[in-house]
């Protein structure tokens, strides 16, 4: 009778353990694809973290989705996250009669400053003139102002490369700071997939904004950088009000260039 009871015990207890041996890897591969909150991205008009993420496979290639009270915002082309709001969208180059006549409704400022940049045609030439023209008008280089910024920045945690552009910066923070999360945000889709494009080392996050409304959680950043930039911002105000809001309260810190008297047909 005893041996019977210690050979029933021990069937159950095997049971048991294979049951949980299989329970745990579905577990924790649920966990992947729901529930999961990002620290610092949020949604672009509340402010408030994101209630769910889900990670699809498409043609084997991840896509994530974050779920807000206000929007649904995804990842676009297989590169990267749009969080800007939905409501502030320009205008789609799907009808172009519709959005031609969007386009020339927008101020010229938003014109020159903003649509410039969403050209694939200033993607591809970004780095092969325009930006080296820069130095003509005063700014030290890319290098130089790298070395300032890291010198500036020292160790951080969260670094968002604020208007990255095709990442000239975005791939030197990535090298030289190996351990901090680099968020390479933009407005310009061409630049964002211009930057995917040139990155073949360790990939940032690339996102999507309106410099004017971050994603990002109040005191939730370390450092931002932004690099010949602010010119082409049209709501400046705002977008400083923003960067204000998102650093830590201690220790925040934010490093910008431009041009002092305007550029593009526009002035600060």
């Amino acid at each position: 009778m005893v041996m019977r009871w210690l050979v029933f015990f021990v069937v159950v207890s095997s049971t048991a353990r294979a049951l949980t041996a299989v329970v745990a890897p579905k577990e924790t591969l649920r966990s992947l694809f729901v529930g999961v909150r990002d620290p610092v991205l949020a949604d672009p008009v509340t402010k408030s973290p994101f209630l769910e993420r889900t990670l699809r496979m498409v043609g084997g290639d991840p896509e994530t989705t974050f779920v807000s009270p206000t929007a649904v915002y995804g990842t676009k082309q297989n590169a990267y996250l749009d969080l800007v709001d939905p409501k502030q969208q320009p205008p789609s180059f799907e009808d172009l009669g519709v959005s031609l006549r969007r386009f020339l409704a927008r101020s010229p400022s938003v014109r020159v400053q903003t649509d410039t940049f969403r050209s694939p045609l200033t993607a591809f030439l970004y780095e092969r003139g325009w930006r080296q023209n820069f130095e003509r008008n005063g700014f030290p280089g890319p290098d130089k102002e790298f070395a300032e910024a890291k010198e500036f920045f020292g160790d951080v945690g969260v670094l968002v490369d604020l208007s990255c552009g095709t990442g000239l910066m975005t791939r030197r923070f990535l090298k030289q700071l190996p351990e901090t999360r680099i968020i390479a945000a933009d407005y310009s889709e061409a630049m964002l997939l211009e930057t995917r494009r040139r990155i073949d080392s360790r990939l940032p996050d690339l996102v999507r904004v309106d410099a004017a409304q971050l994603p990002f959680q109040t005191s939730s950043v370390d450092a931002i950088h932004a690099g010949a930039a602010m010119h082409c911002w049209p709501r400046l105000e705002d977008a400083l009000a923003e960067i204000h809001r998102a650093l830590t309260p201690e220790g925040g810190k934010f490093f910008a260039t431009t041009f002092l008297t305007g550029a593009l047909g526009t002035s600060l």
